[in-house]
């Protein structure tokens, strides 16, 4: 349909027609017949009919597109919904259709009124045994794997909300230590009648901001492609020929040295007056540095694999049993009712 749908555009922009330069086409005369019309006026006239004929390919075309993007769209919600809840449909299914397979006379032999008892109080069935035993085992172990389960998930839901409030703690005190290191480079580089001091004043505010902006484009695993690059010169934080000088995968850092560097440059020129100036810029420089290293890292803020393994396999582990339990409980449902039609119709059964 796709293939189809780009051939019928192709027709269809090859059925418009197209502008000559002197501005008519195959159904409309010249318009610029009239010598009198200067070169501006064509011009002007030339460049509006080109945007018309665009405008009409431009629409036909998404008028097609948006048709089929909806229902694609809704095609591929539909087939996310039903990769997401096959499992659970495919769990309640096993259980039907254990009670399918293994509800019948057959899997009775003693085809008794109940059809499981515990005649020595042993917990255990002494008539149909292998269905009612099995079902009798399911149900001991299940209270088990229940509580072992409950105490997993409880460690498992408390260290990810502990995860969580780190990453976001991590993010507030980057943004305290930008604040931070603009307000020293604000009041300790002043402000002279020497342009070039000012121009690099002003570069040393506009890379702690800068800074701050690559920091959390890497925790977005945005930092060393294409759309930060085109974000951060719509803020005009990146000037010709710095996206470049900057270190892969540590664009961040690169612009802290710079900060560093040219606050070293400042001292020794005498813009700086003093040492001790000098080294709370770099203070505030490691500072910044410190807060923004790997706030989404996936070594210390992330859930140990073994740990995340351990609480899936047990959380599978309590689903199957359940779907066993249930599967053979309505199965024996199934062979006292003597009537698939009847049990479904019975509140017991659901």
């Amino acid at each position: 349909d796709n293939i189809i749908l780009v051939s019928k555009m192709s027709n269809e922009e090859k059925q418009l027609p197209d502008i000559k330069e002197d501005g008519s086409d195959d159904n409309n005369p010249s318009l610029f017949s009239d010598k009198q019309i200067s070169d501006d006026a064509k011009s002007e006239m030339l460049t509006a009919l080109s945007k018309r004929q665009k405008d009409r390919v431009h629409d036909a075309r998404r008028k097609k597109e948006g048709f089929l993007s909806k229902e694609f769209k809704e095609a591929r919600n539909d087939a996310v919904w039903y990769f997401k809840n096959k499992d659970y449909f495919g769990y309640t299914l096993c259980a039907i259709l254990i009670q399918l397979i293994f509800g019948w006379s057959y899997a009775f032999p003693d085809g008794t009124t109940p059809t499981c008892n515990d005649e020595f109080s042993f917990g255990y069935s002494t008539t149909n045994t292998i269905m009612c035993n099995t079902h009798m085992v399911l149900v001991e172990i299940l209270p088990k794997i229940r509580v072992l389960t409950s105490f997993i998930l409880a460690g498992f839901v408390a260290s990810s909300v502990s995860l969580w409030l780190k990453r976001r703690s991590a993010y507030c005190a980057l943004c305290g230590a930008t604040r931070n290191i603009i307000i020293n480079i604000s009041t300790i580089v002043p402000i002279t009648d020497n342009h070039e001091g000012n121009e690099w004043r002003e570069n040393m505010l506009r890379w702690a901001v800068l800074g701050y902006e690559l920091s959390v484009l890497k925790a977005r695993g945005l930092m060393d492609d294409e759309k930060g690059r085109e974000y951060l010169k719509s803020l005009r934080l990146l000037k010709d020929g710095e996206w470049e000088c900057m270190v892969n995968g540590d664009r961040h850092s690169t612009v802290w040295c710079w900060i560093q560097s040219q606050a070293r440059g400042l001292t020794e020129e005498g813009i700086i007056q003093s040492e001790v100036a000098f080294q709370t810029i770099c203070q505030a420089v490691t500072l910044s540095r410190d807060k923004a290293n790997d706030m989404m890292s996936c070594i210390d803020r992330d859930q140990p694999s073994p740990y995340s393994l351990a609480c899936a396999l047990l959380v599978n582990m309590n689903i199957v049993f359940e779907t066993l339990s249930k599967g053979f409980k309505w199965a024996i449902l199934l062979h006292e009712t003597g009537s698939i039609f009847r049990l479904y119709w019975q509140p017991t059964m659901w």
